[in-house]
Parts: C-alpha cells; sequence; structure tokens
C-alpha cells in the first residue's frame, strides 16, 4: 500500500477488500481490481435491496460519498457537480486495511453490519460517525492499529 501511496503519481485503490489482496509464493500482498470500484447505480439505490456478501463494507464512509456524487452528476448530467467532487486519498485505502485486518482476526465480516438488507441502511449505518467495526476482542495491540485506520482525523 506505501508503494502505491508513494508512487508518481500517487495512487489510491479505493476498493480494496480482501478478495482484491493476493498473495504471492514469497508472502508479497498484491492488490487487484484497480479502477473496477464505482459501484454501480442500480446497487446504490437506497431501497434495493442487497445480498450481505455484495455489501461493499470494507470501502470508506468518504468512498462510498463519492460513488454516489459521482452517479449524482453522471445521472443529472451536471459538470459542475461532477467537477466539484474531491479526489479520493490514501486515508481511504487506511480505512479498508483496518477493517480487513479486523475480518483477518475474527475470520468473519463486520458483525455491526449483519442484517442490512438495503444499500440505503448500509450507507446510512457505515456514514455514521458512532459505527465502530472493532470487534471486542481484538489484542490490544491489534485493537490500537484498527482504530488508527478507521480513525477519520487520524489516518
Amino acid at each position: 500500500m506505501h508503494a502505491l501511496h508513494t508512487a508518481n503519481p500517487p495512487l489510491v485503490h479505493g476498493g480494496i477488500k480482501l478478495s482484491n489482496c493476493l498473495l504471492n509464493a514469497s508472502g508479497t500482498i498484491k492488490f487487484a481490481n484497480f479502477g473496477l470500484r464505482l459501484i454501480e447505480r442500480e446497487v446504490l439505490e437506497a431501497t434495493r435491496s442487497v445480498n450481505a456478501e455484495h455489501l461493499p463494507y470494507s470501502y470508506a464512509p468518504e468512498v462510498l460519498r463519492h460513488d454516489l456524487t459521482r452517479l449524482e452528476a453522471l445521472s443529472s448530467q451536471s459538470v459542475e457537480l461532477f467537477e466539484s467532487i474531491p479526489p479520493l486519498t490514501d486515508k481511504a485505502d487506511v480505512y479498508s486495511l483496518g477493517v480487513i485486518l479486523c475480518e483477518l482476526y475474527t475470520m468473519q465480516r463486520p458483525a455491526q453490519l449483519k442484517g442490512i438488507t438495503t444499500m440505503g441502511s448500509f450507507v446510512n449505518k457505515v456514514c455514521s460517525s458512532s459505527l465502530s467495526l472493532i470487534p471486542a476482542n481484538l489484542p490490544a495491540e491489534l485493537h490500537d492499529l484498527v482504530a488508527l485506520c478507521l480513525e477519520p482525523k487520524v489516518r
């Protein structure tokens, strides 16, 4: 991830999830699916029923907001709105890393997102500042690292 973020120009994946992390024979992690992150309009419909397996649960809240605004700009054909969208920063990938670390430790997706059946409720819950994706049973060292990854003011 550091290599991506310090490249010239810097690269932000924006869609890192566990299934996009590939491990080679020497133990090096490679990221896949660059540029394929924009969530489809149909999936983002607030009332659309979604399979929990397809929720972009590891995406940072700013990535969800970014994609929603891009889709709104495209559907309204608003050049001004499209040009006003700030670019994603490396902080989005750091957030995803925190979620992935939790998933690797617990071997399951965030429990706080279970039972969500619509994309609208998913986006509202993830973008809520009160949501904590950190499992209570994380070891202290891992808990502190994940907390840094998920905290917008720190990451």
